[in-house]
């Protein structure tokens, strides 16, 4: 179950609606991938137990090396959040599974996990008992609100639930714990009283950014996530997530809707152009990212292959090829780790590509063509007109030092031409 779990970058991870956040894999300030993953796996080798596993003590004592050298003195802490919130999780997911596949258990009875600082709308749920079918357990079952928390459920049958209700007998309605009638009702819109007073158990919390996750397998069908939202929120979600790269050749879309990772087909070698789309273009990505000379293809703007081109530092097209781009996709690769380069800018406005995508090592910038297109209704008005920008350009990047200008150019060309420049 929690290899399963998606590694995602932090920034990618903050953009996912918080209902998905809890099938995803992230540890806030650690850069590597490489990282994340190894986290993620010695995470996943403590419910295995035995020889195919590892213990709570060994598996963080990894995980505390692999966060040393991001977090330095805060390595411990987050360690052990990690491995409370995430083996938390599979432990929940256990009792949930169990309960529900047991004819013998009706119910559930929420209890609240030892902690220092207790949440006190977590801790007004202690103790209370609904129907194991009840909706409140989709959203309410540990951890829930908060990565900290450690609030659990444990499965009652008939006899046990009638217990219940006699020692409710002998309790203030408001100390009762077998939740029915109005107080259910009442609790389904979050709010509980306790003691005479009441407590806003409402997961979505004040701004919506509870943390949220479905016990049963980790999943919110897409239909029902859908409704939850407005037509213009969902379509920007849905935009976002089918051109976002989730892992090297899957993009966020792919894994919500269970298309699976693709293996990566040359489609030189095949003779074949590639399918249109983002996986494909991830696999390529995937490909040459480690090359030590650059390599590069391009697809035109109905998603057709137009061809790849190779250079020891830089790509080269031909007259053929470059005439086909406008409106397209181009990819290639940077050896050097450098954002994309003055004539990267150049050439994605020369030729009116849609999107220009330089892939490092440590990730891709992508240079997106400003929202009324590059200037110019032709290859030689665009040419013409980024000519004459790049005086400018150079005069301000001249104020920076040698190693500075790359990264200064990436804010000079957003400020100057309203392309969009991210490293994503």
């Amino acid at each position: 179950m929690l290899t399963g779990k998606p590694v995602v970058s932090k920034r990618v991870f903050n953009q996912l609606l918080p209902e998905l956040r809890a099938r995803a894999f992230t540890v806030s300030g650690v850069a590597s991938m490489d990282a994340l993953q190894r986290i993620r796996d010695a995470v996943a080798s403590v419910p295995l137990g035995g020889e195919a596993g590892q213990t709570w003590d060994q598996a963080k004592a990894q995980i505390v090396d692999e966060l040393d050298p991001y977090l330095g003195d805060g390595a411990d802490y987050r360690a052990t959040l990690i491995l409370r919130t995430n083996g938390f999780q599979a432990f929940s997911t256990s009792i949930h599974n169990v309960g529900m596949a047991d004819e013998d258990t009706t119910h559930f009875q929420y209890l609240h996990g030892e902690c220092k600082m207790p949440t006190p709308s977590h801790l007004a749920l202690n103790g209370i008992v609904l129907p194991k079918d009840d909706p409140f357990w989709e959203t309410h079952t540990g951890p829930w609100g908060h990565l900290g928390c450690m609030c659990y459920k444990r499965t009652m049958n008939e006899d046990q639930v009638a217990d219940e209700k006699a020692d409710d007998e002998k309790k203030n309605p408001d100390a009762q714990n077998v939740i029915t009638g109005p107080a259910l009702k009442q609790l389904h819109h979050g709010d509980i009283i306790r003691d005479g007073r009441h407590f806003n158990v409402d997961y979505d919390g004040p701004d919506n950014t509870g943390f949220k996750w479905s016990p049963g397998d980790f999943k919110i069908p897409l239909k029902d996530l859908e409704a939850k939202y407005d037509p213009e929120t969902w379509s920007d979600f849905q935009t976002w997530a089918r051109n976002q790269a989730l892992t090297q050749n899957q993009s966020v879309w792919d894994w919500l809707t269970g298309v699976s990772a693709l293996t990566y087909t040359d489609p030189i070698a095949a003779e074949r152009p590639a399918a249109p789309g983002i996986s494909s273009l991830l696999a390529h990505e995937a490909r040459i990212r480690g090359l030590t000379t650059e390599e590069g293809l391009a697809w035109d703007r109905n998603g057709k292959l137009i061809g790849h081109g190779e250079g020891a530092d830089r790509v080269n097209w031909s007259e053929e090829q470059v005439a086909k781009m406008e409106g397209g996709t181009l990819t290639h690769n940077h050896p050097s780790g450098l954002p994309p380069s003055m004539r990267d800018y150049y050439f994605a406005a020369k030729t009116g590509l849609a999107e220009m995508r330089v892939v490092t090592k440590d990730g891709v910038w992508v240079i997106r063509a400003p929202a009324a297109g590059w200037p110019g209704k032709d290859d030689v008005a665009r040419a013409e007109w980024f000519r004459q920008l790049k005086p400018k350009l150079d005069e301000r990047l001249s104020h920076y030092s040698v190693s500075d200008q790359p990264a200064a150019l990436v804010d000079l060309i957003r400020h100057y031409t309203e392309a969009s420049v991210q490293f994503e």
